[in-house]
């Protein structure tokens, strides 16, 4: 029972994590192909709920532009969780 909790947790932390690190990387679209480009990708995954791979896309996006960002939305998500 401790695992599923765990597991559930994990993924409830990735989904709001890849959320918050998408809108965040909306304000730079327009201006960096790259990052619109791993956004999609990131999109595509969380749609898919494979939330784990839709944040490690859209953090390595982010952290090429703000990389204290990912740091910041991580602790603020974890102490929301």
């Amino acid at each position: 029972m401790r695992l599923v909790y765990e597991k559930t947790d994990e993924m409830v932390e990735s989904a709001i994590l890849t959320e918050q690190l998408i809108q965040y990387g909306n304000r730079y679209r327009s201006r960096d192909p790259e990052l619109h480009q791993a956004l999609l990708q990131a999109e595509d995954y969380f749609r898919s709920y494979n939330y784990a791979e839709a944040v490690e896309i859209a953090a390595a996006a982010i952290y090429r532009i703000d990389p204290s960002v990912v740091k910041r939305f991580k602790v603020e998500v974890e102490d929301v969780v």
